[in-house]
């Protein structure tokens, strides 16, 4: 539903609750260039804080996966453990 209104606002033009005509004139801003110079910088810092925040992420859990499963062995699974729960402690 939310999308909805937000696409009736895009092409609707006038006030919400009126009647009005329709129209593309809102997206007239596209063409501006000081638009996308303020988009573009947040575009320029979101991107990479996104990559990598999502590389954070991932590395975790692939050193949560091998523990788990053993595929980092035996002796890795306890001298990560070991690791972690120190770290819990202190």
């Amino acid at each position: 539903m939310l999308i909805g209104w937000l696409i009736w606002g895009v092409f609707h033009k006038g006030a919400p609750s009126a009647a009005g005509d329709w129209t593309v004139e809102n997206f007239r801003v596209l063409l501006d260039p000081h638009y996308w110079s303020l988009v573009g910088r947040s575009i320029f810092a979101a991107v990479p804080t996104t990559l990598f925040a999502t590389l954070i992420g991932l590395l975790p859990r692939s050193r949560a996966h091998e523990c788990e499963h053993g595929d980092a062995g035996e002796g890795k699974q306890l001298e990560m453990r070991q690791r972690f729960t120190s770290a819990r402690i202190r």
